[in-house]
């Protein structure tokens, strides 16, 4: 095969639709070429190919050639970038075996090319930084992940040859198996875990799932920046694997969830109230979660959407009242279950927990799988493992604290406030939470992400955040700078994002890059202007405002109500019911034969021996909002009806009216 012929074969088996919306890597082996040739020479014809490059670019350097064939390429309307067979070429090579040191990547590129040269190629590294960074750009925003995306990525500071190796440190087979590692794990979809608590918890469970070189790197004791890439490549699979797990022949496919800790309030007293909240991948919806476990006696539990993949507190549906997370054993393993989905929700068990700052959008401290590199923190620790932890606290950090709490913790368990650690105290080896960033990194924290690979929609944008010990000087989104607040997460303005986003962080005399590709359908969620209106046979109108119209998730519906009544909940028989307004003391007994009031009933209480059933009566629900500082009739008794039946009333199913009936609640019980 021609140059242009191995490069459209290679591409099509890469990036096809099957792909879409998964990571894609080059992973070129002999048996690969050999196969797609259909002849055992196949290695041999693609190397010849290589050489001989493109038609139009016959003479010349191999990676001078690569970049002329790359350049303004989208002009020419091609299907698949033209360079693609040469970024194989060089992902083949760092697999390709020899009797060199396992670190010795350009011998192996000249062995394959049958030459006698040393060291990099002629523009090795301009190559590199040109053609991989196209290929990601492609696959994000040319594509929008349809074929599959690409991400450029890899260790530390040897990115020129990292990323060819990145290509094949795992073979195909073993990224399959990582998800149910993963789950045999209890590893939560996104989470970001420390190096070695991530090589800890797979190698024992990865005998015949990975390959012999593979556990012997998870498991040396060596740095090494094989090891390194090795485990950010895991890392990144687990950042963006969706909680699903491949079902046998004679088992149920699955999904994934994770369940963590919320320190929500912390008075100057030190009084905690601990929740538990829901850790989601980006497709699920918290809003379809109704959660039971079997040590809670059967107890249904509910999560409202929160912040990026973190939900809100999860809540009793009976009561409506949050989940006091110290019901749990925080050193015990617990599992949650979606009645709805079957999703499984983990508690790992663990001695030692960290809780960083939730940032401006979460109040308090969230548990995180390490402690952060600058900043305040807390660390929940049980039994002795606490000496040990005020000791560490002590030496290490540059200031710590015991809070003596009298609620918020499970028996057995010790706090600690601290912050800006300055070292793990020679106990990462136990501990990999302790464990130091071994580089700096960039991280999007937050928005609201596609679903592929780092593209976020333009109207959620997440925030940068940079994890190091050390404040960088600078910190830009396509040379504008950004603003901070600590010094470690920036923020991103709507205004001026494009498809592709090229961020810049100055840290002395390092430079780190990350992209940000934002996926956008050429209109704004907040305005619309760009999207049709459209009618319910897809026809294009303008729309008067009392004409059913739809235009991208707004649709105008004229004369429907907010809310239809449940059939379960409605109160058929109103000379049996108490009716409530919105006013503390509107109180109407019609059982008893009281007159119909002057006011607008909000509810219709329904009392029987086996059930009590909140009817909403209302209006518009906005409308119906409790007047917590008004009292007209009989407050005690309109609070008693409601506060006094919360715990055995009929769960409402409507989610807009369970929170308005919560509202209800908290205002009966201040009375």
């Amino acid at each position: 095969m021609t140059f242009e012929e191995w490069n459209a074969t290679l591409a099509r088996t890469f990036f096809n639709q099957g792909h879409a919306g998964k990571r894609v890597y080059l992973h070129t082996t002999r048996e690969l070429l050999c196969q797609l040739s259909d002849t055992p020479d196949g290695v041999q014809d693609f190397i010849a190919a290589i050489k001989q490059g493109p038609r139009q670019f016959a003479h010349g350097e191999m990676c001078v050639k690569a970049m002329r064939v790359c350049s303004n390429w989208r002009s020419r309307n091609l299907e698949y970038p033209p360079y693609l067979a040469y970024l194989c070429f060089f992902s083949l090579a760092a697999a390709h075996d020899g009797d060199w040191p396992r670190h010795a990547y350009y011998p192996r590129v000249h062995d394959l090319l049958g030459d006698s040269q040393t060291g990099a190629p002629t523009q090795f590294r301009s190559m590199s930084d040109v053609l991989w960074r196209d290929l990601e750009v492609w696959t994000h925003a040319d594509k929008k992940g349809e074929w599959g995306v690409f991400k450029f990525q890899s260790a530390l500071d040897w990115v020129y040859v990292g990323l060819p190796i990145a290509q094949t440190i795992l073979t195909e087979e073993e990224r399959a198996a990582l998800p149910e590692l993963f789950e045999k794990a209890d590893l939560e979809p996104g989470a970001i875990l420390p190096e070695g608590q991530l090589a800890s918890v797979l190698a024992p469970i990865a005998e015949r799932r990975l390959r012999r070189r593979t556990i012997q790197l998870l498991t040396s004791s060596e740095t090494s920046d094989y090891r390194s890439s090795l485990l950010e490549i895991i890392q990144s699979e687990l950042s963006e694997w969706d909680g699903s797990v491949p079902a046998g022949a004679d088992e149920v496919s699955e999904r994934r969830a994770g369940l963590r800790l919320w320190l929500k309030e912390i008075d100057p007293a030190g009084f905690i109230a601990s929740r538990l909240v829901a850790f989601l991948p980006d497709s699920m919806d918290p809003s379809d979660m109704l959660l039971e476990s079997r040590a809670l006696n059967g107890r249904k539990f509910e999560c409202a959407e929160g912040s990026g993949r973190i939900t809100d507190a999860l809540k009793d549906t009976a009561t409506n009242l949050e989940f006091e997370a110290s019901e749990l054993s925080w050193q015990a393993r617990s599992e949650f279950r979606c009645v709805h989905t079957g999703t499984r929700l983990i508690f790992p068990a663990a001695l030692l927990r960290i809780f960083s700052n939730g940032g401006v959008k979460m109040a308090g401290f969230v548990e995180s799988k390490k402690v952060p590199a600058q900043g305040s923190f807390f660390i929940a620790a049980y039994g002795t493992i606490g000496a040990e932890m005020d000791q560490w606290g002590s030496r290490c950090c540059g200031s710590w604290k015991e809070v003596y709490s009298p609620s918020g913790l499970p028996t057995g368990w010790r706090i600690f406030e601290g912050a800006d650690p300055s070292s793990d105290g020679n106990l990462a080896g136990r501990f990999p939470a302790l464990a130091r960033p071994a580089a700096p990194r960039i991280l999007f924290e937050g928005g609201v992400s596609s679903g592929n690979g780092a593209a976020y929609f333009p109207f959620a944008p997440p925030d940068v955040v940079v994890d190091w010990h050390e404040k960088p000087t600078k910190v830009m989104c396509d040379e504008r700078t950004l603003e901070t607040a600590d010094g470690f997460r920036y923020t991103l303005s709507q205004d001026g994002l494009r498809a592709v986003n090229s961020i810049v962080v100055e840290i002395t005399d390092k430079q780190l890059h990350a992209s940000l590709f934002i996926r956008s359908d050429g209109w704004t969620w907040s305005e619309g202007a760009d999207c049709p209106m459209v009618n319910q046979f897809g026809e294009k109108l303008q729309g008067d405002g009392n004409t059913f119209s739809v235009r991208g998730a707004a649709v105008n519906a004229p004369g429907a109500p907010e809310f239809h009544a449940d059939a379960e909940s409605v109160v058929e028989e109103t000379d049996c019911a108490v009716l409530l307004g919105r006013v503390p003391g509107q109180i109407a007994d019609i059982r008893r034969g009281d007159s119909l009031p002057n006011w607008s009933a909000v509810w219709a209480v329904s009392t029987s021996r086996k059930r009590v059933v909140f009817a909403y009566c209302g209006s518009a629900i906005e409308a119906c909002r409790p007047e917590p500082n008004q009292r007209e009739g009989n407050p005690k008794r309109w609070a008693k009806v409601i506060w006094v039946n919360r715990r055995v009333a009929e769960p409402l199913k409507h989610p807009r009216v369970r929170e308005l009936l919560g509202a209800y609640r908290e205002v009966a019980r201040g009375i």
